[in-house]
């Protein structure tokens, strides 16, 4: 989410994020925040961006405080192009991206997670972390899990034995591991 903030007849504007990148029409990096000036009776023209896993259900501009015109527009990568015009001395926009969902699928390869011997699909959002139960097999000894992709989520093994699994950005599968 961004804010813009301006006031008097030069606005200054500050523009600070969360879940998202901006950058004045202008530049050409994404940053995470931005200082500037507007002048009386022009537009202030920002591109956002989601982070990486966030934003499926498209970015949100709001006029928080004062007021302020918005149009936006959304190109086929993804990138939100917003115009704010008729702007008072005083004015908030925020922007803000929701974390997307996620499926972690388990699979029990022959055991059991909790009551169930099919795989199990837990839904999250990104970067929420689960507890994971350990499965059992009778005659068999649990080894650990494999992913099916390191790219996504963030399995740990703690101490005690146990394993959390931290959403990534994009759906995995965990597979049990029997000696």
């Amino acid at each position: 989410e961004f804010t813009v903030t301006s006031s008097a007849k030069s606005y200054p504007a500050v523009i600070t994020t969360e879940n998202t990148t901006v950058k004045l029409s202008t530049a050409i990096e994404y940053v995470t925040s931005i200082n500037t000036t507007v002048a009386t009776a022009t537009t202030l023209v920002i591109n956002a961006k989601a982070n990486e896993g966030y934003g499926n259900t498209k970015v949100k501009f709001e006029v928080t405080s004062g007021s302020a015109s918005i149009n936006v527009v959304e190109d086929e990568t993804g990138v939100y192009t917003a115009t704010i015009s008729d702007f008072t001395a005083t004015f908030e926009v925020k922007v803000s991206a929701n974390p997307n969902a996620y499926t972690l699928t388990i699979n029990p390869n022959g055991g059991k997670y909790g009551d169930v011997s099919a795989t199990t699909d837990i839904n999250r959002n990104f970067g929420e972390t689960v507890i994971l139960e350990t499965p059992v097999r009778t005659g068999w000894t649990f080894l650990g899990w494999t992913e099916s992709s390191v790219d996504f989520g963030d399995l740990t093994k703690a101490e005690d034995g146990t394993y959390s699994y931290k959403f990534g950005a994009g759906d995995e599968t965990l597979t049990a591991n029997w000696q």
